[in-house]
């Protein structure tokens, strides 16, 4: 059991037999311990999934691996070298769920576990702000597998806060009364499914 062994250590094993009488024993197989690295942390952020382990002892570098419920295991990015590594937003589809698990690689090859799951969803794509009379009307693509969108704001030089939860349409419209003219704002979303999205890039605008 791993409780017995050290990570980055070589041992020999070797086995005797046992019967009316017992065996000799051969000077034994080598192999070199690693630890399973365990997948602590997995999220969805504006770049994709970020998934993070715990760094092994021996081990010089990673190997990260995803799959879905339809598919075996697939190698996604080896040779990592940090213990965090985001999946790109490229190679997942929105409203998808992916397990993540990674290989610790030294002087020898670790096993890997049964991987820790995320649905992906992808973060919205602020495209356009409209300025009406009543307010600033803010449009953004749909995601698949949101429910609702999350809309944040901030004024320059400000912190982020809600203006909206629980929207089901693309598009909203920001009351002026919310508004300061002459302020530069800062507007972005994030959308809410089976899981959260990472926030979108945003997009700026003066009143």
């Amino acid at each position: 059991p791993k409780a017995d062994l050290k990570s980055g250590t070589k041992y020999w094993f070797t086995v005797k037999a046992k019967g009316n009488a017992t065996s000799g024993y051969s000077s034994g197989k080598a192999q070199t311990y690693m630890t399973t690295p365990a997948v602590t942390k997995t999220r969805n952020v504006n770049a994709g999934v970020e998934v993070t382990w715990g760094k092994v002892t021996g081990a010089t570098s990673y190997v990260l691996m995803y799959r879905t419920a339809d598919s075996g295991w697939m190698t996604y990015k080896s040779g990592i070298t940090a213990t965090k590594y985001v999946v790109s937003r490229k190679d997942l589809s929105s409203g998808t769920k992916y397990w993540f698990t990674v290989k610790a690689k030294g002087a020898a090859t670790s096993g890997y576990s049964s991987g820790k799951a995320q649905t992906y969803i992808e973060a919205p794509t602020m495209y356009e702000i409209m300025n009406r009379s009543n307010g600033f009307m803010v449009i953004r693509s749909p995601v698949d597998g949101a429910k609702t969108y999350t809309l944040m704001m901030k004024v320059s030089g400000g912190n982020w806060t809600t203006v909206k939860t629980g929207l089901t349409s693309n598009v909203y419209t920001i009351p002026k009364s919310k508004l300061t003219s002459g302020k530069t704002y800062y507007f972005t979303a994030k959308a809410v499914g089976a899981a959260t999205s990472g926030y979108s890039s945003g997009l700026a605008y003066k009143v």
